[in-house]
């Protein structure tokens, strides 16, 4: 059951409520010289496997603009009316120790800040299979991304990280000095979404 409506939910917050498609789509790769690499955790126990939809953010300055023609989501097969960025998508970034082997690879603005936001369902700690209140949880991080560097994203459902408080994990991949490469937080903004603008679960009387 919570599966079920777990896949409603990420049905609506991908689709959303209004006609506007500018906003609404997949994420295709950035083709300008000022961008990062972003690889996202696909896996099993990784992002679109808990029914939890990414939006991302990019060219995010003061706040996050909900309905900027620069947004856009991970698609996967069920989500998105056909768009899709295909798992195992890649555009070499280095592997490294800790990262998921299914993962999508995008390339993304770094022209400012990159915010990253997914929901999840049921992961909550709490309980109740019908109240939105309980049901639904969201992480966002915004960060600088330095153009060039590659980051890497995914979620821990089982750890609250006691540095950045968030399930989503946002890493920057470092060169650690002796040749290997290894995973850094990046520094969360917190930055908050534009004045007047809201989220279609808190749109709906969720409580986040």
């Amino acid at each position: 059951m919570k599966k079920f409506i777990g896949l409603i939910i990420s049905f609506i917050f991908l689709t959303g409520c209004s006609a506007i498609t500018e906003y609404n789509k997949a994420l295709s790769d950035y083709e300008g010289s000022d961008r990062v690499g972003i690889a996202f955790d696909v896996s099993r126990d990784g992002i679109m496997s808990k029914m939890g939809p990414v939006r991302i953010y990019p060219e995010t300055i003061g706040c996050i603009d909900l309905s900027s023609s620069k947004n856009g989501f991970l698609s996967g097969n069920i989500f998105g009316g056909g768009e899709v960025n295909s798992v195992g998508k890649k555009i070499g970034i280095p592997e490294v120790n800790g990262m998921a082997k299914d993962r999508v690879e995008l390339w993304v603005s770094a022209k400012h800040n990159i915010a990253i936001r997914t929901i999840y369902t049921g992961q909550t700690g709490k309980t109740g299979y019908f109240s939105i209140k309980t049901a639904v949880a969201e992480s966002v991080v915004t960060f600088k991304p330095e153009p060039g560097t590659f980051y890497y994203v995914t979620i821990n459902f089982d750890k609250v990280d006691p540095i950045t408080g968030k399930y989503m994990r946002v890493y920057k991949i470092i060169d650690d000095g002796a040749g290997r490469k290894s995973l850094k937080h990046v520094s969360d903004l917190k930055i908050s979404n534009c004045p007047g603008q809201h989220p279609w679960y808190q749109k709906s009387g969720a409580v986040m």
